[in-house]
């Protein structure tokens, strides 16, 4: 099961993973951590469900109102596991800096 922001007109949600459509050029990636780190990433990303999506992707680095894709992750993991999994510190998180992170290994592409 993940949880994710699939995208506009569409709330955060949890749902099995083989469910999700991955675009090509997209990359599959885990974060280089304990289980632990893991599991409170992901207790505390369920309490984003329902939420509306974020368009605000410049300054998405708060856990409040709604959330995009890698906001999701990001906070998950920052609140959650205290991770930081921006790759270059700046007020947003884009998806690229989730995949550039020291964090995230890549483990498929599509």
């Amino acid at each position: 099961m993940i949880v994710h922001a699939p995208g506009p007109r569409r709330t955060v949600e949890e749902t099995n993973y083989r469910n999700v459509r991955v675009a090509s050029g997209g990359q599959l990636q885990y974060v280089n951590t304990s289980q632990g780190n893991r599991d409170r990433a992901v207790r505390l990303s369920r309490i984003f469900k329902g939420r509306a999506y974020n368009y605000n992707f410049p300054f998405n680095k708060t856990s409040k109102g709604s959330m995009n894709c890698s906001q999701v992750v990001w906070v998950s993991y920052k609140d959650g596991a205290g991770i930081d999994l921006d790759f270059n510190g700046g007020p947003g998180v884009y998806p690229s800096d989730i995949m550039q992170s020291k964090w995230t290994i890549t483990y498929k592409r599509y």
